[in-house]
């Protein structure tokens, strides 16, 4: 949490710098404090942001993304996963303009709510997960699922953009190019409906005494399974664990009143 107060405090001295400045004419006031409201589309999904001109050099913005999304990927062992992406977040940040004539701004703040990554793994053609460097079938071992969850919900972020400059009013093309720092990223994998001892069951139940021997049998298996798993999911941890930024792009329509 340290880096995000320092941010936090950051902004904050931002803040008082721009309302620490000159007061404006009154004509300069009415001609630089439009309001504006924008759509707009990018890799965080679908905007709506508000923005607000304190003066020449300072603005403030107020923005929700939201995005919801499926698709397959494939990963080197040539698994297949069913990923499911949502993002759905609001946003608060503090704009500075260096040049008064020009909309190219710099902008930091603060993100809600982190992204949430849910995989479904979903087997071969022969009906088969691949887990470290052995081949399991579904049947056996039951479903795979993952997730990943990252370090802070609460999350700074920063930007380079393009919008509105000082005093127009009308439509006006924005865009932006930024990151976001949730911080580090970590990947769960979880194995649910293991059923080795029901399929050892079904195979030997008319044996005496093969009933608690498969139990006995498959309850290894299924542990050994999943210490299998979890040595998985610590080297994609190991991998992942540098991604603590979320690069992000957006563009879209405005309009200044």
């Amino acid at each position: 949490m340290g880096l995000v107060k320092q941010f936090r405090n950051f902004i904050i001295l931002l803040i008082g710098i721009a309302l620490s400045l000159p007061a404006q004419t009154q004509s300069a006031r009415a001609r630089d404090s439009s309001f504006s409201l924008g759509l707009g589309v990018g890799t965080t999904g679908f905007e709506l942001r508000a923005n607000k001109r304190l003066n020449n050099h300072f603005g403030v913005v107020l923005g929700s993304n939201k995005i919801d999304y499926t698709y397959n990927m494939k990963d080197k062992k040539l698994n297949t996963y069913n990923t499911n992406v949502t993002f759905s977040a609001a946003h608060a940040g503090l704009q500075f303009y260096p040049f008064s004539r020009s909309g190219l701004h710099l902008e930091a703040g603060f993100f809600s709510d982190a992204p949430e990554f849910k995989v479904i793994a979903v087997p071969n053609g022969n009906g088969q997960f691949k887990v470290g460097s052995n081949f399991y079938n579904s049947k056996d071992v039951g479903s795979l699922t993952g997730s990943v969850v990252f370090e802070k919900e609460i999350a700074p972020y920063f930007l380079l953009g393009w919008g509105r400059r000082v005093g127009f009013k009308g439509m006006y093309l924005n865009a932006s190019l930024g990151a976001i720092s949730y911080g580090t990223p970590k990947t769960r994998l979880v194995n649910k409906n293991c059923r080795l001892d029901q399929n050892l069951r079904a195979r030997g139940s008319h044996k005496i005494g093969y009933h608690h021997q498969a139990t006995r049998i498959s309850t290894q298996l299924c542990d050994a399974f999943k210490v299998v798993l979890k040595a998985e999911e610590t080297k994609v941890n190991k991998k992942i664990e540098k991604f603590k930024l979320w690069p992000f792009a957006s563009i879209g329509l405005a309009y200044a009143f």
